[in-house]
């Protein structure tokens, strides 16, 4: 087993793996190498450690990914070893993999939630002026964390916020570093960040960030597809889940941008953007204006020769509305655009001037057509 493949499921069994680390696992798991870690996963089901879930649960998962298990897989394997395998495997993925799927309670909610260390949800009303936390304040739109001086063996803490469509916030981390998350997007990150630790985060979405630099500990970003690691920079990550590509735009320093496995990787320098390509799984870089990718953070949609199929997502995330385009041609046309204060309705009257299409507006559903001759 490689030393590689050894760290990711120390840390699969703690619950701290990255999704592109799961991947990197599953993918592996996948492979007929199966025997080698045998041994490893022996010793956790029979040594299970504290924080692991209960046998039994373990064995009640189980029938679940055995469904997804081929007749043809299963039968390469011993059963019993790979029955405690998929238990092991299961019992601890179910440790981790809250973090990429929302809970039905906070998924749709109006406000920005934070999800702290022991699974409890603090809202933050927009209408407060002042939210107090022992960890964090809330004010204003900014959400700030005090740095605590910790001991080294501590154990991190997470916490998560999601913020809604229609929505951004300004998060201050421990360290001094700044993030402006976009609507429709998650982060998942420490609430201290401690000496020896790293720092890293996990980005579901978009968001901008200003890294605080420190040499001896790198800033690392974690996405479904991408981790892009800094010194001290500033760069924006998009990585929406529906969005054919993610994208790492650079502005100021470096940064070197990776994908699962450290297949491919990306050096940038700025007004240089990283782009992975879901459908081609490869990662190149080409040349931008840093700029127009941060427009968002200061209110600003911006588009430039974009087909209205991805137009129609921003829109859906910026203004909280449901789109539900019937015009097909329309979705291929592409458009360059600048708004900032114009409502949804003023926004469609712009595009109406350059396309042939009708609209209607009901609350927060809206409906296009192809326009009548």
């Amino acid at each position: 087993m490689s030393q590689n493949i050894h760290v990711l499921l120390e840390k699969f069994f703690e619950g701290n793996c990255t999704r592109h680390e799961i991947n990197v696992l599953k993918n592996y798991f996948e492979k007929d190498s199966f025997e080698e870690l045998e041994a490893f996963l022996l010793d956790e089901w029979n040594n299970p450690k504290p924080n692991d879930l209960p046998r039994e649960k373990r064995e009640l998962v189980l029938k679940e990914i055995m469904k997804q298990v081929s007749v043809e897989k299963q039968s390469r394997f011993k059963l019993t070893a790979f029955l405690k395998y998929a238990a092991i495997f299961i019992g601890i993925l179910g440790v981790s993999i809250w973090f990429f799927n929302l809970p039905a309670d906070t998924q749709n909610s109006p406000e920005i939630t934070i999800e702290l260390e022991d699974g409890s949800i603090r809202t933050l009303d927009s209408q407060e002026d002042l939210v107090e936390h022992s960890d964090f304040t809330y004010k204003k739109g900014k959400l700030l964390y005090t740095p605590k001086s910790k001991p080294s063996n501590e154990k991190l803490e997470f916490n998560t916020i999601r913020v809604p469509f229609g929505k951004s916030v300004t998060l201050v981390l421990s360290d001094g570093s700044t993030t402006i998350i976009n609507a429709g997007s998650s982060l998942k990150y420490p609430k201290t960040f401690l000496k020896g630790k790293g720092r890293e985060v996990y980005l579901e979405g978009e968001a901008y960030f200003e890294v605080v630099s420190n040499p001896d500990e790198p800033f690392i970003v974690n996405s479904n597809h991408t981790r892009t690691q800094v010194l001290g920079t500033k760069f924006n990550v998009s990585a929406y889940p529906g969005d054919k590509d993610e994208n790492i735009a650079l502005l100021e320093g470096s940064v070197q941008v990776s994908t699962e496995g450290l297949q491919h990787t990306s050096v940038l320098k700025p007004n240089e953007m990283a782009v992975f390509q879901k459908s081609k799984n490869s990662l190149h870089s080409v040349n931008t204006n840093a700029a127009d990718h941060i427009a968002w953070t200061k209110g600003i949609m911006l588009f430039r020769n974009e087909k209205f199929s991805t137009i129609q997502r921003k829109l859906e995330r910026h203004y909280n509305v449901s789109i539900d385009c019937k015009n097909k041609d329309l979705l291929q046309q592409s458009f360059t655009g600048r708004f900032r204060n114009e409502s949804i309705e003023e926004v469609f009257k712009t595009f109406q001037r350059a396309a042939s299409f009708n609209f209607s507006i009901n609350n927060d559903k809206i409906t296009i057509n192809p326009k009548n001759n």
